[in-house]
């Protein structure tokens, strides 16, 4: 059995917005970004062009806008992606190329948050409103190769990914995050001195490693309890 293979997300990734563009506000359409692409985040990993490429073209309607990442009722279903793509460089909005020179590009999304539901109208007016400023994925690794950053840390490079689903959530990972446009009613953060973001960073970083850790495990659990199923009894 291919260890890669899996029937759910294994990895989450959440990325801050500094923005909001809503396009079409009586259905509740927003244009934001689901990845950027060149920014190491404080989880050590650093997403490239092309990551998305495979599971686009392989299962994009199969992918699900979700509450939070939970995946325990229909009623977490909150939206519908319109359009999911990957953007260049050049199509990068220019305030995130201001503050992120080294991003490479982006997943970019468009988004329908189910209006006629308390749970997709909740979630489009707590956007709209700034009350919600981060979006995050789940996805499963299937290629990804190592470098050493200048202070000699790991730094994981995400080549290919299956990607499952995305939705707004509360806090974030990747600093590079944007939902796009013109309609910003959310405020700058305030700065952040070094040390408390290398304490962060270290923090998030042990986090991460012990959470591969114990999927690692749940893996194994349940690669050996479908190969025993398959096995059938004695």
């Amino acid at each position: 059995m291919d260890k890669k293979r899996a029937y759910e997300p294994s990895e989450f990734k959440t990325i801050p917005a500094l923005g909001l563009k809503i396009t079409d506000e009586d259905k509740g359409v927003v244009e934001h970004l689901v990845s950027v692409f060149g920014v190491t985040d404080l989880g050590g990993d650093v997403g490239h062009p092309g990551m998305f490429t495979k599971t686009l073209q392989e299962r994009a309607e199969r992918i699900r806008v979700l509450d939070a990442h939970n995946r325990d009722s229909v009623l977490s279903a909150i939206g519908v992606p319109l359009q999911l793509k990957e953007i260049s460089r050049e199509e990068l909005p220019p305030q995130v190329l201001d503050k992120w020179p080294e991003a490479t590009g982006a997943l970019w999304a468009e988004t329908q948050f189910l209006l006629d539901t308390p749970e997709g109208k909740g979630a489009f007016s707590r956007i709209k409103a700034g009350a919600v400023k981060e979006f995050s994925f789940g996805y499963n690794t299937l290629d990804a190769d190592y470098t050493k950053d200048t202070e000699g840390n790991e730094v994981r490079h995400l080549r290919t990914v299956r990607l499952w689903e995305y939705g707004p959530t509360l806090f974030g990972m990747n600093p590079a995050a944007q939902v796009l446009g013109a309609k910003d009613t959310t405020s700058s953060p305030p700065p952040v001195s070094k040390e408390a973001k290398e304490e962060l960073a270290s923090k998030v970083k042990k986090e991460a490693e012990a959470s591969k850790r114990l999927l690692q495990l749940i893996e194994i659990e349940t690669e050996q309890f479908e190969l025993a199923l398959e096995a059938g009894p004695d």
